[in-house]
């Protein structure tokens, strides 16, 4: 199917090349290629030569790319119509079905802050569907997450999901407390206008952060951002509760000694990163913070040596047992 490009004339509303690719989950640069080796899409320009790409336009390449993502070479269905696009993807959805036919389907739960975030995810309920997502809590305000949390109240949700009416040095604060302990392995934050150091402060923290999704396209890369980041392995949790230190100075000596028929001095060099990776982590939680920016930052430093320490403990006892060393009790 040949795709002619045409000029704007007039007021033409419509995505830049850079947003679209992002809708897309596409670099730029591949899109680029893509048009000129491939002809997929064939947005009109401005005047002044910028491409604008139609709703249409960009779902086409969320499907294209997600059909390349599944194994389907560019060159084969670059020019297929959106029929012949449709029919693929469902010939190919019942593959994945077939396939997946004696495994139990992986369905992420979501809890939803915001009194008009649940609504409109409930309008595109097929969205959800699509990305393996399902709500299982909702909320109207933080206000309402947090109460039902005091009153002990346990979601099965991996995915939290807040819209905030703007984004402040406070409204950081609100997140992350709802993010502590409460077993979410991804979190984001919707918001019409607010701080870039709030949403900087968010981003440190493992917090994704979107403006609120003008139409369905946007919204569907939100949840599949999500569904992705939800599965990515993280070096820390998000808002983990940190470890214990499993022994105390004493019992590192005991367990450095214990090693002894090592040749190298690595038991010893393991002891001494513990010790200062758990000062570290004290020094971390105290030094001063004067904005959420600065306290995230210190959390996350904490957090990470913390979680490095706990990794060093069970290197060191894995030497200790390897050698049939008991292991001393913990601190």
């Amino acid at each position: 199917m040949e795709r002619t490009k045409t000029s704007v004339t007039g007021k033409t509303h419509g995505y830049r090349s850079g947003k679209a690719a992002r809708l897309a989950g596409m670099p730029v640069t591949t899109l680029r290629i893509w048009e000129r080796r491939y002809g997929i899409v064939a947005p009109p320009t401005t005047a002044s030569g910028q491409r604008l790409y139609s709703e249409d336009d960009v779902r086409r390449l969320v499907r294209i790319k997600a059909l390349v993502d599944r194994g389907y070479a560019i060159g084969s269905i670059a020019r297929l119509d959106e029929q012949q696009l449709a029919e693929l993807e469902a010939s190919n959805g019942q593959r994945a079905m077939r396939a997946r036919a004696d495994d139990e389907p992986v369905v992420l739960g979501l809890a939803v802050v915001g009194d008009v975030l649940p609504e409109r995810l409930a309008e595109y309920a097929g969205e959800l569907g699509l990305q393996g997502l399902q709500v299982r809590a909702s909320y109207p305000s933080i206000g309402d997450f947090e109460a039902a949390r005091a009153r002990g109240v346990k979601v099965d949700a991996q995915i939290l999901l807040v819209e905030v009416p703007g984004l402040w040095d406070e409204t950081v604060e609100q997140v992350l407390r709802m993010t502590h302990g409460g077993g979410f392995r991804a979190a984001a934050v919707i918001y019409p206008f607010g701080s870039n150091g709030a949403a900087a402060s968010l981003h440190l923290a493992g917090v994704r952060v979107y403006r609120r999704p003008g139409n369905r396209t946007e919204l569907r890369q939100l949840l599949s951002d999500m569904r992705r980041e939800c599965e990515r392995e993280r070096a820390v949790s998000l808002g983990g509760e940190r470890v214990r230190r499993r022994f105390d100075d004493r019992h590192l000596v005991s367990l450095s000694g214990s090693a002894a028929p090592i040749a190298c001095e690595c038991p010893r060099h393991i002891v001494d990163l513990i010790l200062q990776l758990d000062a570290f982590e004290t020094y971390s939680d105290s030094c001063a913070n004067d904005s959420p920016a600065d306290r995230v930052l210190h959390r996350l430093l904490g957090d990470i040596a913390n979680h490095a320490r706990h990794a060093f403990e069970s290197a060191l006892e894995q030497i200790a047992a390897g050698h049939g060393k008991p292991v001393p009790g913990g601190a």
